[in-house]
């Protein structure tokens, strides 16, 4: 089943289907490995992008992690500092970029303000759905721990009436 698609520069592009197969033309050797590498180890490939500003220039996210090459300095400067793991990276044909985290994201300078308003309203429903999970999985412990403590409390009454028998 295709799961991803991802298009670069000069014709390059990968298709990932399943967990781990692939088909790929034009990309880095060092993708090409990375790709193959997944897929005989039956390791799970989550995303793929491929510049579309420098060639062979790709970001992937796979059980082992992620691995990038030959993107810009900027962006590559921001994958490398940063303690948390990508979601997602773009680089278009000007050089502009974009890289999505679990809980934010940032973007290059000449970042298109109809991509800034999506990625935001994006982010803002992102919150309101994690806030609401939050609550939900909160409630849910709470209820789950009176629960338990209504049954200790049901058989220390058990043990307390054997007790005055």
């Amino acid at each position: 089943k295709l799961r991803l698609v991802a298009f670069g520069a000069y014709g390059a592009w990968v298709a990932v289907n399943g967990s781990n197969g692939y088909d790929a033309s034009g990309i880095a050797d060092s993708l090409e490995e990375r790709l193959s590498k997944m897929n005989s180890e039956g390791k799970a490939i989550r995303s793929v992008s491929l510049s579309l500003c420098h060639a062979q220039g790709y970001w992937i996210l796979d059980d082992d992690g992620s691995q990038w090459d030959n993107l810009g300095a900027n962006v590559q400067h921001e994958l490398r500092d940063s303690s948390k793991s990508a979601l997602q990276v773009a680089e278009g044909e000007d050089g502009t970029w974009s890289i999505v985290w679990e809980d934010t994201w940032v973007k290059s300078k000449g970042v298109s303000g109809r991509i800034t308003d999506a990625l935001n309203s994006f982010w803002r429903r992102q919150q309101e759905y994690n806030t609401a999970s939050l609550q939900r999985a909160a409630a849910q412990e709470a209820a789950a721990a009176a629960a338990k403590e209504a049954q200790a409390a049901a058989a220390r009454e058990r043990q307390a009436a054997q007790v005055r028998k």
